[in-house]
Order: C-alpha cells, then sequence, then structure tokens
C-alpha cells in the first residue's frame, strides 16, 4: 500500500501530487525549572502543545507515473484558500494521511505557507507548508 496525503477544505480534497520525502511531526511542553530554596532546581510540568509540522515537496507540471494529474496552479489556489479563510472567518482544514504507520490525521491552520519556481523547471511549483494542529476552545 502507498503512502497518500490529502488535504481537506470545504466539502474539496488535494491529494498531494508528488509526497515529501519526510514528515517530521513535532509536540513540545511548557515544563519550566523552578529554584526551591535548600532544595535546588526541580522541573515544573507543563502542559504539551500543539502537533506541528512542514511538508515541503512540489506540484509538478508534467505527467508522471506518480503525479495524480492536479495542475500546480491548482494546488497553490487549493491552499491559498484554506490560508485566506483562516484569517477572515476561522475556518479549519484536515490532513488525511493513509499508509503511514503514524497517525497524522488531524485538525489544522496554516501556519506558514511559501512557494518558488526554479530555473529550469519554471512551471514546477516548489513549496514549504507549515501547519499546526487546531483544536477549539470555549472562552
Amino acid at each position: 500500500m502507498g503512502v497518500s496525503i490529502m488535504i481537506q477544505f470545504n466539502g474539496k480534497n488535494l491529494t498531494l501530487p508528488i509526497n515529501p520525502e519526510q514528515i517530521s511531526p513535532t509536540r513540545s511542553a511548557s515544563n519550566d525549572d523552578i529554584d526551591i530554596v535548600g532544595l535546588g532546581k526541580a522541573t515544573r510540568k507543563g502542559e504539551p502543545s500543539l502537533k506541528k509540522f512542514s511538508i515541503e515537496s512540489f506540484f509538478p507540471s508534467q505527467n508522471s507515473y506518480f503525479y495524480t494529474g492536479v495542475l500546480p496552479k491548482t494546488c497553490v489556489e487549493f491552499i491559498e484558500e484554506i490560508w485566506y479563510a483562516e484569517n477572515t472567518n476561522n475556518n479549519v482544514a484536515k490532513i488525511v494521511t493513509l499508509g503511514l504507520p503514524i497517525d497524522l490525521n488531524m485538525y489544522f491552520v496554516i501556519d506558514n505557507f511559501t512557494y518558488d519556481h526554479k530555473a529550469g523547471e519554471e512551471e514546477d511549483i516548489y513549496y514549504q507548508l507549515s501547519i499546526k494542529e487546531y483544536k477549539p476552545y470555549r472562552s
């Protein structure tokens, strides 16, 4: 079974045409070191942060055996649609991964999205998409 990464947003799906070379999810915690008079240093355990990871790959312009057939411009426009919607009315997207040994399925918001063109490959679009897990809150 192959690996597949899909982004879902507003009833639309985008399967990434080229899987990233690696995905490295990170999580940290807000642990604090404290000084206790007469005892020394201790650690006060904090809450775990939300999961984050970046996807770095490219949207190819040419058909190939590993290419899903979606146009590079369409991919960029779809991610920009998510970015714009998040920043205007708090819509969130979902990432779905299939075929990975760990579960990375989650609702997310975009932290950063950059893309560019490389000399000699002007029609391919290289990108980096940094996402952070989204969990709703109530005030």
